[in-house]
C-alpha cells in the first residue's frame, strides 16, 4: 500500500503490486541518522531535557531520511536499561497536534519575512484574540 500523505486536504491510499525479487530500499540515511542523533543529543543535554525526538523528512517526497529519540542506550545491553531509556520517543509517544504544527507556522511566517530566525517570542502568556484565549 502507499499513501498520498496531502492531496489538497484528502489523504488517498493506492495499491501496488508487489514484485517477486525486488529490491528493498530504506529512505534512512545512516550519514544523516547519525548527524540527527548527534544534534538532539546536543540539545537535549544543553536544555536539560528528561527526553526528547526528532524526525527528519525529504521535503520533496515525504520520504523518512532520519529518525532519533533520546536518551539512547546500548542494544546490546537491553536487558540493563530502564523501560524509559528503551522507549521509542518518534513512534511510541503521542504528540500533541499543535506541536507538530509549530516548524510548519514559523516555515510559512520566514518564508513570507513576517519574522526573523533570530526573533525571540514570549511564549509564557496566552494569546488574546477577540474574545478567546489561545495558550501557546
Amino acid at each position: 500500500m502507499r499513501w498520498q500523505a496531502w492531496n489538497w486536504g484528502w489523504t488517498t491510499k493506492s495499491a501496488v503490486r508487489a514484485r517477486k525479487g525486488g529490491p528493498v530500499r530504506l529512505s534512512i540515511d545512516v550519514r544523516i541518522q547519525y548527524a540527527l542523533e548527534t544534534e538532539l543529543d546536543g540539545a537535549a543535554r544543553g536544555a536539560h531535557a528528561a527526553s526528547a525526538a526528532a524526525i527528519l523528512l525529504d521535503g520533496r517526497t515525504g520520504e523518512t531520511l532520519a529518525l532519533a529519540s533520546w536518551p539512547t542506550f546500548d542494544a546490546n545491553e537491553f536487558a540493563g536499561a530502564s523501560e524509559n531509556v528503551r522507549s521509542d520517543r518518534v513512534a511510541g509517544d503521542v504528540h500533541e497536534l499543535g506541536s507538530t504544527l509549530k516548524p510548519f507556522t514559523e516555515a510559512m511566517a520566514l518564508q513570507e519575512r513576517l519574522t526573523t530566525s533570530g526573533e525571540l517570542f514570549d511564549l509564557s502568556q496566552p494569546l488574546c484574540g477577540g474574545r478567546q484565549r489561545h495558550r501557546r
